[in-house]
C-alpha cells in the first residue's frame, strides 16, 4: 500500500508540474478517439477520414475551448452524414441545433462527455461512462452524457440504414423526413440506455455527497445497482435482448475505474475521522473531519564532496 500511495504522490507532483502540458494531452486523445469512432463508424466524408486530417483535427480541438470543440466535432459529424444524405445531416443538425441553443445559457460541466459517450458505447462498456460522469460532475452533467448517448445511437441508425438515405429506395420527401426523426429519437434501446445511465449518475452524486462513511462507496455500489435495474426492465418491458457478458464486463470495469479514480481523487483515512464542536454568536458548529490518506516523500539530497587533489 505504501508503494501505491508513494506512486500516487509522484503522479500528483508530476501532473502540477506540467499540468498544462497533460490537460492538452488529453484533451488531444479525447477527441483523438472521438474522430476515429466516426472514422470506424461513420466512415462517408474520405477526406475528413485521412489519419492526417484526424491527427491535426484532433490538435486543433484540443487547443480549443470545450464547448467549441464539441461544436466543431458535431460540425464535422453532419458533413459525414451530408455525404450520406443530405436530409439525414438536415434532421440531424435540427436536432443538435436544437439542443445547443438550449445549453447554451446553461454553464454545463462534463462537456467531454458528449465526446467519450460515443467511445465508450461502442466499446460495450456504458456503465464505465457513468460512473466517471458520477464521481466528477454533478446532477446537471446527465445532460452532456445523455446528449453523447444520443450521437451515439444516431451514427448507428445512420450506419444500418445508410442503403435507404443513399437512394436506395424512392421515398417522398416529407415521409423520408419523418422517418428519419423517428429513427433519431424513438430507438427504444437509446431511450432504456439513456434512463439507465441518468439515474447511474443521479443516485451515484446524491448519495457520495452525504455524511458518512464510504460515502463514495456506497455511492457506487448503489447507482451500478440502480442503473442495472434500470436498464434490465426497461430491456423486459420493451422486449429487447440482454447480452448477459457485455453487461457483466461494463459492471466490472466500472467498479474498477470507480476504484482507480477514487484513490486518486479522494482516498481518505475513516479510521481517523474527528468530530469537532464550536460556536460563536450566532450559531453551534457540528464538523465532520476526515484526514485525507497521504504519506510523506522522502527527501533524499545527495551531497558531493570534491576530493582534494594531491601536488
Amino acid at each position: 500500500m505504501r508503494g501505491l500511495l508513494e506512486f500516487r504522490e509522484r503522479l500528483r507532483a508530476f501532473y502540477e508540474k506540467y499540468s498544462v502540458y497533460a490537460d492538452y494531452a488529453v484533451r488531444f486523445a479525447l477527441f483523438l478517439g472521438g474522430l476515429l469512432f466516426l472514422r470506424l463508424y461513420a466512415p462517408y466524408q474520405p477526406s475528413l477520414g485521412r489519419i492526417p486530417v484526424i491527427l491535426v483535427l484532433s490538435a486543433v480541438f484540443a487547443f480549443l475551448p470545450m464547448g467549441v470543440s464539441v461544436v466543431l466535432a458535431g460540425i464535422v459529424l453532419l458533413a459525414d452524414f451530408y455525404s450520406v444524405s443530405p436530409e439525414v445531416a438536415l434532421v440531424a443538425g435540427m436536432i443538435l441545433g436544437v439542443i445547443v441553443l438550449l445549453l447554451a445559457g446553461v454553464r454545463v460541466k462534463s462537456l467531454w462527455s458528449v465526446i467519450l459517450a460515443p467511445i465508450l458505447l461502442a466499446a460495450k462498456i456504458p456503465f464505465v461512462l457513468a460512473i466517471l460522469v458520477g464521481l466528477s460532475g454533478t446532477v446537471v452533467s446527465i445532460v452532456p452524457m445523455s446528449v453523447g448517448i444520443f450521437v451515439y445511437y444516431m451514427v448507428l441508425y445512420v450506419r444500418q440504414n445508410s442503403s435507404l438515405f443513399a437512394g436506395g429506395e424512392q421515398t417522398e420527401m416529407t415521409n423520408l423526413l419523418a422517418r428519419i426523426t423517428r429513427g433519431f429519437l424513438a430507438n427504444p434501446v437509446m431511450i432504456v440506455m439513456v434512463f439507465s445511465c441518468g439515474l447511474l449518475v443521479l443516485v451515484v452524486v446524491i448519495v457520495r455527497k452525504l455524511s458518512v462513511n464510504y460515502a463514495w462507496e456506497i455511492a457506487v455500489f448503489a447507482g451500478i445497482l440502480a442503473g442495472l435495474s434500470m436498464q434490465l426492465a426497461g430491456n423486459i418491458a420493451l422486449g429487447l435482448p440482454v447480452s448477459v457478458p457485455q453487461t457483466v464486463l461494463s459492471v466490472v470495469l466500472a467498479l474498477g475505474c470507480a476504484a482507480i479514480y477514487r484513490f486518486f481523487v479522494f482516498s481518505v483515512d475513516y479510521s481517523r475521522t474527528e468530530y469537532l464542536q464550536f460556536e460563536d454568536e450566532d450559531y453551534y458548529y457540528y464538523v465532520k473531519a476526515v484526514p485525507k490518506s497521504t504519506i510523506a516523500m522522502a527527501d533524499v539530497r545527495v551531497q558531493k564532496i570534491n576530493r582534494v587533489r594531491r601536488r
